[in-house]
């Protein structure tokens, strides 16, 4: 059997080469293919996600326009709140009114509830009141109330002097010296509800 010394220089040098290009073969099918494989499917899924960003990029844009336009409704439903409160707030209104009336120096003697009437889409809340105190500033009081945030309808006023009489103020007060008139009037507020159904017309007798 001969050598490995005896082998000439280059048929060694063939045989070294050879298992070299055995070992390359098995190194690229078993090392370098799967990797190449895994980029190739690494790039079309990139590929495949930026067409799908690309398509929604329209649509990104539009949900930011209509996120500003729904926090813009938010922001007008919340102020129209100041004027036509969602809620049948009684409290609140009272306090209102007697706080116009004691920045104008005249005094609310009294609230009493009428039934209330529902529309559409709102509910009217009346309450007769009666009030006294100077002229000027009963005009102050009602100015007041005519630039309040929350809405709110004066109906039929009836003022008279309190010396003269003939007002619809059915009972006196302690009034004070500087108080001339008093003053019957009906003080309505709003305060939103839902739709009212209305009920289905009777049907017609054949």
């Amino acid at each position: 059997m001969t050598g490995w010394n005896e082998i000439p220089w280059l048929f060694k040098a063939g045989i070294v080469l050879a298992v070299l290009a055995v070992l390359s073969l098995v190194f690229f099918f078993f090392e370098v293919m799967p990797l190449q494989q895994e980029a190739q499917q690494n790039q079309t899924t990139l590929r495949a996600k930026q067409a799908e960003i690309a398509q929604l990029q329209p649509y990104a844009t539009k949900l930011n326009d209509l996120n500003r336009q729904v926090e813009g409704m938010k922001a007008k439903i919340e102020e129209q709140k100041k004027y036509l409160p969602d809620q049948k707030e009684v409290p609140d209104f009272i306090t209102a009114m007697q706080q116009e009336a004691a920045r104008s120096g005249v005094e609310i003697r009294r609230y009493t509830p009428r039934a209330v009437v529902a529309q559409n889409y709102y509910t009217e809340a009346p309450f007769e009141i009666d009030v006294d105190g100077g002229y000027y500033k009963m005009l102050n009081f009602f100015e007041r109330v005519s630039q309040m945030e929350r809405i709110v309808n004066i109906t039929g006023l009836s003022i008279a002097a309190i010396k003269a009489g003939g007002s619809r103020v059915r009972r006196t007060y302690p009034y004070g010296p500087d108080e001339t008139v008093v003053v019957n009037c009906v003080a309505t507020t709003f305060y939103a509800s839902a739709a009212v159904k209305q009920p289905p017309a009777p049907k017609k007798k054949k």
